[in-house]
Order: structure tokens, then C-alpha cells, then sequence
């Protein structure tokens, strides 16, 4: 007894200045039941935003990070703040109760006004059994340390909670864990201890704590959220409502001095469109595949591409068929698909303008007959005439200008359309312009004497139209024409 009346007297009391609240609000945000940063829903689907919190009257906040005891103590221990045993459980200062005292040894707080709905929380550790001073550890049953509150100025003490030493090497309790306790009383003189009732001496059966907090919940006096597009609403949680606009939903708690948010960004993915080119492609005559390259519009990227050939990519090369491709977007909305069909040309595309023609220099119009294979339709071109009725029937009448009659030729060309992705041919025809279309044979009758003039020449004419006008010339010996 009187040993420890001594120790009680030698004893260092830290006494620290009067109370101080430090009040803080926390708030969380949902949307359809998440807690995320940020959200995808697809256009026009609805969201459900939801909150919870409250705001705290933290009584005490203390981290020892300043290397004192800080405010709301008083001890017995003369604690060390020199992180004597390792790391604290957030590698900053802790308060270690060692050697300095004997026993008992405690932590004292000074009277708060609490209720039930109040939490006392804290970082604790026992040093483990039988390692050198600062550092030995609890290991019997009744060296442990108490959580107790009293409501009488520390005449009497009620236990909270103990936490036995279970032998001195339980990880439990020689690591550094959180222990979170609920006051279980209320009233305006409520003083909270951790008290260690006995140790095998100053050297033994040494502890420590760090963050400390004793808090106490306070009615928020407002709850509302903000939007995009002037989105509020003066409550919890809005009714389910399809947004039209991405953007922040913040919720804010106030308790009339402080506000605490969070927030959700609403990221709205629009329709997604998607279009194959080419669209339905022919191959030439001899190509064995062509690109077909997927673009898509709208959604939210990335995008899942699968074509029906097991292609997984925005462009797939392939060969006559039919092939599907369905998209999805990083949103989740409605797959969407296109389809393309690929064909083939059989034979190459050809053109034919037709045989040449010989017309005489009186004629006004020629007539074409062209034709093509494989392509679709043709065109005709050169000259300086008329096509009538257009240049793109194959089967039609061309009117010459007089300067190509009297050139004498005209070229025309016809060209085939419709070819698909393949290259157009062409074929070329010719047009003369003659003044005579027909033919002449002559035939002599000699004379029957040497130096006689009883000769003739016969013409015989074929083609033409009649009457044909003759025109003779004489050529030397000859002096006449009969």
C-alpha cells in the first residue's frame, strides 16, 4: 500500500484546457443503388439518387501527430510520443504508455455531454510478452486495459469494455487494430478512462493508443441536391426521373455551420447508329475480297464490335456472302446491327459501241445501237452533236454537226455505268461522211485499126442512187472522149 501511495504521489499530472467541439458533416450519394464517382445509363432510362449521412459533434479528435497528450487529458503515465515499438498504425506518432509508473496506469478525459447515440473510437496495441522494456507486453489476465466511463468525477468507474491479454502473443492484440465502442449512458459530467489496474512493474506490461475520437451525432438542418440543366430537390432521395443532360448530381448536409457533398457525374449515352461501307459491294470479275470498314455514331466508347464471321474488329476483309455486325457500347444499352452483302461479277464488264458506219455527206443522222454486259447501263460521248433522246441510251439516234460531215468522220464512245466498285469500259465507233457510196467498172472496146477512133469505153456503175452523172477525161494519146 504504501509503495503505490508513493507512486500515486510522484506521479505527473497533465491537466489540458477546456472542451472544444469540432463539428463535421459526412454524406454519401447513390445512384441506382451505387456508390461510384460517376455513372452510364442509356438515353431516356431513369435514375433512382439516394443519401445517407449525418453531421458529428467530434468532442475529441486527437492523433498525437504534435507529440503531446493534446487537449481533453490527464494522465498518470507520463506517456512517451517517440514511437518507441515500431510503426503506428498510420506511420505517424501514437501515445505509448511505458516504464514511467508502475501501476495503475491511465488516461483521463475531462467531463463531456453525451447521449447513447455518442461513439468512442481508437487505434490500440499491446506490446508482446517478455521483450525488453519500453516494449514488454501484458500476459496475465488482470493486466489488460479498461475502457470505463464515470458520471461522478471519477469516484466511481464503469467498464466499457476489456480487453484481456489472452497470454501476451495474441496478433490480435499485440498489432495495431481499431476498436469502435458505443457510450452506453448519457449526461453532462461523463468523464471516459482507458485504466491498466495492475502490472508486474515499471518495466512491464506496456500499451499504447492513437486516434482517438468521441463523437456525437447532430440532427442535419437541411438536405438538398444540385444538377445539370437546373436539376434540385430540398431532401434525401428525388423521386426515379429520366435526366436529359449529363453532368454532377451533388447532395449537400448542412447543420447550419458546416456542409459536407458528393457527388455523382451522370454520363448519358446516347442512341448508337452503325453503318457498313461499302454498302452491298460487287467484286470485280477475278477479285477474290474487299474492306468492309463499321462506323459507328452516338453511345459511349469503347465499342464491342462481332461481325458473323467471328471477327471482333471495326473492319473485317471478305468475300462474296452475306455478313452481319452487332454492336454494343461501353453503357450497356441495346445491341445494335447492319448488314452488308458482298457479290461477285461473273464476267468482266464490257462495252460494245457497235460496227463502223459509212454514210454520205447528205446524211443528217446516224443511228447507234450499243450494248454492255455486267454493267448496269452506258453512256455516250464525243463529237459535237446531239444525242437524242439523251446520251445514255444505248439504242439511239445521233445528229451530226455539219463540220463533221464535212470532216468526213466523227468518233463516238460509249462507256459503261453502273459498274459497282469495278472500273468502267468503253468502246469506240466510227463514222464516215462520203459523197459517193458506190462503185465504177470500166470497160475498153479497142479500136479495130491501128490509128482508128472507132473505140469505146463502157462504165457500169453499182451502188449509188440514179440518175449518175459521168464525167470523162482524156489522157494522152487520147485527144477525145466518146
Amino acid at each position: 500500500m504504501n509503495s503505490r501511495v508513493k507512486i500515486w504521489v510522484a506521479a505527473v499530472l497533465i491537466l489540458i484546457s477546456p472542451i472544444h467541439l469540432f463539428p463535421q458533416c459526412e454524406i454519401t450519394a447513390t445512384v441506382n443503388t451505387q456508390s461510384v464517382d460517376s455513372v452510364f445509363i442509356c438515353q431516356g432510362d431513369h435514375i433512382n439518387l439516394q443519401s445517407q449521412g449525418d453531421c458529428d459533434n467530434y468532442l475529441m479528435m486527437n492523433d498525437f501527430n504534435d507529440g503531446t497528450i493534446g487537449q481533453g487529458w490527464s494522465s498518470n503515465a507520463s506517456p512517451m510520443f517517440n514511437n518507441p515499438c515500431g510503426p503506428g498504425p498510420d506511420g505517424t506518432t501514437y501515445l505509448w504508455v511505458g516504464p514511467a509508473t508502475n501501476f495503475p496506469r491511465e488516461l483521463v478525459t475531462i467531463p463531456y455531454s453525451v447521449n447513447q447515440s455518442c461513439r468512442i473510437c481508437f487505434d490500440m496495441k499491446y506490446s508482446v510478452q517478455a521483450v525488453p522494456a519500453p516494449c514488454e507486453g501484458p500476459d496475465l489476465p488482470t493486466e489488460g486495459v479498461h475502457l470505463q466511463w464515470s458520471s461522478n468525477g471519477g469516484a466511481t468507474w464503469t467498464d466499457i469494455d476489456y480487453w484481456a491479454p489472452n497470454g501476451g502473443y495474441d496478433a490480435n492484440l499485440t498489432n495495431w487494430r481499431n476498436y469502435c465502442r458505443n457510450v452506453p449512458v448519457a449526461g453532462t459530467n461523463i468523464q471516459f478512462r482507458w485504466y491498466q489496474t495492475n502490472t508486474s512493474g515499471n518495466n512491464y506490461d506496456h500499451w499504447g493508443i492513437d486516434n482517438v475520437i468521441i463523437s456525437c451525432p447532430s440532427p442535419p438542418t437541411s438536405v438538398w441536391w444540385t444538377g445539370p440543366g437546373g436539376f434540385t430537390y430540398n431532401n434525401w432521395n428525388p423521386p426515379s426521373f429520366p435526366p436529359t443532360q449529363s453532368g454532377w448530381y451533388v447532395v449537400h448536409l448542412s447543420d447550419g455551420q458546416y456542409t459536407a457533398t458528393d457527388s455523382i457525374y451522370v454520363h448519358i449515352s446516347p442512341p448508337v447508329n452503325v453503318s457498313l461501307t461499302p454498302s452491298n459491294p460487287t467484286l470485280c470479275y477475278g477479285q477474290t475480297s474487299t474492306l468492309i470498314t463499321a462506323t459507328v455514331t452516338g453511345g459511349t466508347p469503347p465499342f464491342q464490335y462481332l461481325w458473323s464471321n467471328g471477327a471482333t474488329t471495326p473492319s473485317v476483309t471478305v468475300g462474296p456472302g452475306t455478313y452481319t455486325l452487332v454492336v454494343n457500347d461501353y453503357a450497356g444499352c441495346s445491341s445494335v446491327s447492319a448488314s452488308v452483302t458482298v457479290n461477285a461479277n461473273a464476267a468482266p464488264i464490257t462495252a460494245n459501241a457497235g460496227a463502223d458506219q459509212t454514210l454520205c455527206i447528205t446524211a443528217t443522222t446516224v443511228a447507234l445501237s450499243g450494248s454492255v454486259n455486267i454493267a448496269t447501263g452506258g453512256i455516250w460521248s464525243g463529237g459535237n452533236g446531239v444525242y437524242s433522246p439523251s446520251n445514255t441510251s444505248l439504242n439511239m439516234t445521233y445528229y451530226p454537226t455539219s463540220a463533221e460531215i464535212q470532216n468526213g468522220l466523227v468518233t463516238l464512245v460509249l462507256t459503261t455505268t453502273g459498274n459497282g466498285s469495278c472500273p468502267a469500259a468503253a468502246d469506240s465507233v466510227r463514222i464516215y461522211f462520203s459523197d459517193f457510196l458506190g462503185s465504177v467498172t470500166v470497160t475498153a472496146n479497142p479500136v479495130n485499126c491501128n490509128g482508128g477512133n472507132d473505140g469505146s469505153l463502157l462504165a457500169a456503175v453499182s451502188g449509188g442512187s440514179t440518175p449518175h452523172t459521168y464525167v470523162w477525161s482524156t489522157s494522152p494519146p487520147q485527144t477525145t472522149a466518146t
